[in-house]
């Protein structure tokens, strides 16, 4: 139940504000200051596999000084918090079963102290395509007096709105308006009292008649507020049962309608929110709805909204009900794996080939199957199928080692006939700790049909029945697809990615309506684009909200423009394709596409040239992407088309104020008069560069990327100089800051610096010796150095350094060191320009020296763990040492825990798993063996691109000798994804172990790890 009304919001409004003048005079033990409370994202955005569709991975993070707890919307039941209370900072991760109905819910974290809420803060929740609802029609039941208890017929009162409500009138029997009693007010939100319908002796009925229903208004919610009150046994448990809700397209035939209600029965004042989600079959232009009590005088309604919404139970208003989810027609196989109960041979469940007790199978096309499998097995062990409708229990064909495949071939097809259905039931049941995850994971199970020598690409499935939140845990999952051409016999393969975690039971293969197109010589096919009709820029960014929405999800649009990106110049980020409208000069012309199908450098587009763009109908998206105007799609759909038409001689640049950026993104402009106080360097090869330029006294920031050898731009090591002149670029947005991006040194040449000396770069940026002593060299990148010399100072002792000024390098050179490790600083100096420090150590007696490597990456864990799992951990338990993983290199053994190798689109690498909260789900890794004299631990991550384009940190925690260590972190972009090196030095610490703890949120994705002696 929604636990603030109007009066509860404006006591906390009151109480911060209170807070905010009286900090000192709180209840806690310690003074901690001014209550405060952060909770970002704003939205977290799953998709229908209930997976996180978003950089945040599925995690709010709290950051408050005070105890505080989270409130779901009680009707929303869908979402499940890792955490609802805590104290402090704090991540708390959501978790939302699959899904096909696009769906939203509120959740409100709130500060308090013993007088109560101090700060509330609302987020969302956001899964699939959630569509702006439209108010059709809504009654309060108004507030006129009501003494009299007036009867429907005689109530004047009413307070009816919505865009279809101008003919509604109302029909009651048995019912009458009432202002006595508990009243709806603060109950739910939008609960309106004092006014409700009170239904008499039963049987009662209350009808909203001629509700006007647009052209296409087919997916629909009904939301009412309901109480139920029985005085004699203080009874207030609202009775659904008895309390029916029918609708009807004619006054006459009424089909019955389920509903769900919250709990808000359970405390004062006893009112509930009852939600239905529901798409009709067929469009109707009139709708009545009926609510009828057959139980007297115990309930009461209010607050009655039909909106539009994002469908659900489908409802046939002409006579056939609810419509079944199953197609007609006899199956073309069949089979509930019950031929007999499956038996244990020498104690082990049996392989599918060594036992027939789950071949049961029937159907017209089964007399020529034939069956292959491995690592799959039959059972009668754990949770067996229930819930769904056919469900049979008993025997359930379980997946073992992954990965685990199970093919039924050759099943004989109709002649000429290409659409079809696969339906069957799924579980997944995996220990976390003594706990158990029962939400099932379509990303890791796979469902293909084949020829007998083609297999098409993994198939998209929905689910129709069952729960995987409820006891026992199965869902009725349906594929439907339509053969691009018919076949005489079909085979279906359904692969499990994790091992020992899912099970199927009762496989049906049927005649269907049709859906995702399948060539079984080419894989799923794209959609055709049919006849596009035109979009423009102007028209995508007015469609966009924080949410990702189709373009138009009916039609395909196609869309004229002109490329923005300098590919040449190769300022830009890699999977944006820049785009605006041909010679406009006007703001809200630029907009930005991305993917990695829309990459300029792949797709042979550079700077000027025109282009068409289809985006193809319910695949193209549009979303405002932290302020970024961005049209996208799914990574493994096939989203949109570009072709190139033509290139342009000329592109338009608008000069505009500093404050206008955002409004321009992704247009050519020019600031005027803009000047910058340091001299610098435009990019480097370390890191991103932004730098602060100020323009009518507004300042603002010059993106350069990072870039090096393998990713150059034009502006890598190039310097610019102190001043002011026009600069120009393309205006950008990141996270919601304003940016200007140059694409070339044309744009930035007002502050080209072809005079002054200066140091560019160093690489190595630091440089550590062994102990037994040697020498290292650093390259000095320099710009203008003309007749000026390098020079050197800072080392002394053990250490000295020499310069080579005809190719620019720097040699160190340390002798043998048999005392403690030695920490200096050399100063490279460029006459007449600047300086350059670089740290250098030298590694003290017992600190290493050696030089040996130790190093491991998959490869050689797999070596030791031949059913190391993919994308998933297995049986690891943190808490359990006999559970987790181990290897050897080297004469070296390590061990691991929430350890496997990651999926093929994460490079098949070590991944480990990441929380902040929840240890069971922290991995860690740390060597067994000491290894003596580490002086030096290198660490290579992979990380890969969010929807901005931005790249996750890899964050953990590394504890040698007793103590966090701080890694010196280099990164490199590669193609499609980001490469992080972190380097520790460990140099006289003395240490002989290490522990690698992934505390932190987001998995790790390791390449190699290697430690020197």
């Amino acid at each position: 139940m929604k636990k603030s009304s109007i009066w509860k919001l404006l006591f906390s409004a009151l109480t911060v504000f209170a807070v905010a003048v009286f900090a000192g005079c709180t209840d806690d033990n310690d003074d901690m200051g001014a209550p405060y409370l952060n909770v970002t994202p704003e939205n977290l955005t799953f998709d229908a596999e209930g997976q996180p569709a978003d950089e945040y991975n599925g995690t709010f993070i709290v950051e408050t000084n005070r105890p505080w707890r989270a409130i779901v919307e009680d009707e929303q039941t869908w979402v499940r918090l890792s955490a609802t209370e805590g104290e402090g900072d704090a991540a708390v991760t959501v978790t939302v079963p699959a899904s096909n109905i696009g769906q939203s819910a509120k959740v409100t974290f709130e500060v308090y102290n013993s007088y109560g809420a101090l700060i509330q803060k609302d987020v969302n929740v956001l899964q699939g395509e959630v569509v702006p609802p439209t108010i059709i029609f809504n009654e309060t039941a108004g507030n006129e007096a009501v003494d009299d208890k007036p009867l429907v017929s005689a109530y004047t009162g009413w307070n009816t709105t919505g865009e279809g409500a101008s003919k509604v009138s109302y029909e009651g029997t048995n019912t009458s308006i009432r202002s006595s009693g508990k009243s709806s007010a603060g109950a739910y939100d939008g609960a309106s009292g004092p006014n409700v319908i009170f239904f008499g002796t039963a049987p009662a009925t209350f009808t909203v008649k001629n509700i006007t229903l647009a052209s296409g208004q087919t997916n629909l919610k009904l939301t009412f507020g309901g109480q139920y009150y029985d005085q004699d046994n203080n009874d207030n448990g609202f009775k659904k049962d008895d309390f029916v809700v029918s609708l009807s397209a004619n006054g006459t035939d009424y089909t019955p309608l389920s509903y769900e209600v919250n709990n808000g029965d359970q405390e004062d004042p006893y009112w509930v929110f009852a939600t239905k989600n529901f798409t009709l079959k067929n469009a109707t232009s009139t709708l009545y709805i009926k609510f009828e009590a057959n139980i007297s005088s115990k309930f009461r309604l209010d607050d009655i909204t039909l909106m539009t919404g994002n469908g659900g139970e489908e409802i046939d208003l002409a006579g056939g009900g609810v419509v079944p989810p199953d197609p007609s027609g006899d199956a073309i196989y069949e089979n509930n794996f019950d031929k007999t109960p499956a038996e244990k041979v020498d104690n082990k469940w049996p392989f599918l080939d060594q036992t027939d007790a789950w071949q049961n199978a029937s159907g017209t096309g089964n007399s020529t199957v034939t069956y292959t499998s491995a690592n799959v097995s039959v059972r009668t062990s754990g949770k067996l199928s229930g819930g769904y409708d056919g469900a049979s229990g008993s025997n359930k064909i379980f997946f073992g080692s992954a990965p685990a495949t199970f093919d039924i071939n050759n099943i004989t097809m109709p002649a000429g006939k290409t659409n079809y259905r696969i339906i069957f039931g799924g579980a997944y049941s995996q220990s976390n700790g003594g706990t158990y995850d029962n939400i099932f994971k379509p990303e890791s199970f796979h469902v293909a049909v084949g020829n007998g020598t083609d297999w098409s690409g993994n198939l998209t499935y929905e689910k129709i029945g069952g729960s995987d939140t409820t006891d026992p845990y199965w869902v009725q999952f349906a594929v439907d697809f339509t053969l691009k051409e018919a076949v005489s016999q079909l085979s279906i393969r359904f692969t499990a990615d994790l091992a020992s975690a899912f099970a199927i039971d009762d496989v049906q293969l049927v005649e269907g309506s049709g859906g995702q197109e399948v060539d079984l010589e080419g894989g799923v096919v794209p959609p055709d684009p049919g006849e596009a009709t035109a979009i423009t820029i102007p028209e995508l960014i007015a469609q966009m909200t924080d949410t990702e929405a189709p373009v138009d999800a009916n039609a395909d649009r196609y869309l004229d423009a002109v490329v923005m990106n300098d590919v040449a110049g190769a300022n830009y980020t890699f999977n944006n394709l820049i785009l605006a409208t041909e010679n406009a000069t006007e703001a809200g012309n630029g907009i930005t596409l991305y993917g990695s199908q829309v990459e300029p450098s792949t797709l042979g587009l550079n700077k000027g040239d025109k282009v068409r763009v289809t985006l193809y109908k319910g695949l193209a998206k549009v979303v405002n992407y932290s302020g970024m105007y961005e049209v996208t799609g799914a990574k493994e759909a096939t989203w949109c088309k570009v072709e190139k038409t033509g290139t342009v001689t000329s592109i338009p640049t608008a000069t505009i104020a500093a404050a206008d950026l955002a409004k321009y993104q992704g247009m050519a402009v020019t600031i005027a008069n803009a000047s910058v106080a340091q001299a610098g360097v435009w990019a480097s090869a370390s890191a991103l560069s932004s730098h602060t330029f100020t323009a009518d006294g507004a300042n603002f920031t010059v993106f350069c990327k990072k870039s090096d050898e393998k990713n150059p731009s034009v502006f890598l090591d190039v310097p610019f100089k102190a001043g002011s002149g026009n600069i120009s670029g393309l205006a950008a947005v990141y996270k919601n800051n304003s940016q200007l991006v140059p694409r070339n040194l044309d744009d930035v040449a007002a502050f080209s610096d072809s005079s002054t000396p200066m140091i560019t770069g160093v690489t190595p940026a630091s440089v550590s010796i062994p102990a037994i002593g040697g020498n290292e060299t650093i390259i000095v990148s320099v710009a203008n150095k003309g007749e000026n010399v390098l020079s050197v100072s800072g080392l002394s002792g053990l250490l000295e350094a020499t310069v080579d000024n005809a190719n620019n390098m720097v040699t160190v050179t340390a002798q043998p060191n048999t005392g403690a490790v030695q920490n200096q600083t050399l100063t490279i100096t460029l006459a007449n320009g600047n300086s350059k420090d670089v740290p250098v150590t030298l590694l003290g007696a017992g600190g290493g020296g050696t030089g040996e490597v130790v190093a491991f990456s998959i490869t050689d864990i797999k070596a030791d763990n031949a059913d190391l799992p993919t994308n998933g951990y297995g049986s690891q338990v943190v808490a359990t040492p006999s559970t987790w993983v181990s290897w050897t290199v080297g004469g070296i053994e390590f061990t691991g825990v929430k350890i496997c190798e990651s999926p093929a689109s994460n490079g098949s690498i070590i991944q480990m798993q990441g929380n902040d909260s929840d240890a069971a789900k922290q991995a860690k890794l740390q060597n067994v063996t000491p290894i003596d004299g580490m002086s030096k631990i290198k660490i290579v991550f992979r990380s890969y691109p969010n929807k901005s384009g931005s790249y996750y940190n890899p964050g953990y925690t590394m504890t040698v000798a007793g103590a966090a260590q701080t890694p010196v972190e280099t990164y490199t972009d590669k193609s499609g994804y980001r490469e992080y090196v972190h380097e520790y030095d460990l140099a006289g610490l003395g240490a002989d172990s290490f522990v690698l703890d992934n505390n932190k949120v987001g998995a790790l994705y390791i390449e190699s790890f290697e430690i020197t002696k």
